[in-house]
């Protein structure tokens, strides 16, 4: 198991250009939050699970009963955040 965090303002100073292309549907749930750390928190977990999962986008994304994404064949990965901190922690793909 691996723990991967992001703090609002590094995602605060990165190119979203990609997210945006290839995770429209985060970009749009992450402008729909009235604070910006709320965005930034929303940005951050679209960006661990680019780079720490390898989720390209957003067609290989399933969500479970509760909201939670998951992606076939990848490695299994939670996510939270807390105040200016988001976590990603990934196991052991399946």
């Amino acid at each position: 198991m691996r723990i991967y965090a992001i703090s609002t303002d590094t995602v605060r100073q990165l190119d979203w250009t990609l997210l945006c292309r290839h995770m429209p549907e985060r970009m749009k749930k992450a402008q729909s939050y009235k604070f910006e750390r709320d965005r930034l928190l929303c940005v951050g977990a679209g960006i661990l699970m680019r780079q720490v999962v390898g989720i390209i986008d957003e067609s290989s994304l399933l969500y479970g009963q509760y909201g939670k994404p998951f992606a076939p064949g990848c490695a299994h990965f939670n996510l939270s955040h807390s105040g200016e901190w988001c976590v990603l922690v990934k196991g052991k793909t399946k």
